[in-house]
């Protein structure tokens, strides 16, 4: 019996990476490494990805897809996507919500779980 497409790791690879980008999509380009890694991207592959250009990492753990805008939208999933327990907080998870007042972008605020820790390059609060 004949198998239909490649016998080696290249289908993985590529069902791996549309499956990363659909979630990039989902998140104003954003992702994390855990993430991906989940989502069967290995992390010699992230590395690939982010020499060709394709991504950078703007906090540790963190990756955005280059053509991305550069949204507040996105920064605030960086944000929540440095570590586990970070949530929109305080302004910001008002702007989310379209509460009333709050219409224009505040600026990022979030709110850590018990394995929060200090989010280096961003401006959050």
């Amino acid at each position: 019996m004949a198998r239909a497409g490649p016998v080696d790791g290249s289908m993985q690879c590529n069902d791996a990476m549309g499956a990363v980008a659909e979630l990039a999509a989902s998140q104003h380009g954003a992702f994390s490494r855990l993430q991906a890694v989940t989502l069967g991207l290995s992390s010699r592959r992230i590395q690939t990805m982010a020499r060709a250009g394709l991504v950078d990492e703007p906090v540790r753990g963190v990756l955005r897809i280059r053509g991305a805008p550069i949204t507040w939208h996105q920064r605030m999933m960086v944000a929540t996507l440095v570590g586990s327990g970070f949530h929109a907080g305080f302004r910001a998870a008002a702007h989310l919500h379209g509460m009333d007042g709050c219409h224009r972008p505040p600026p990022i605020e979030v709110i850590g779980g018990p394995s929060r820790r200090r989010i280096g390059g961003l401006d959050v609060v």
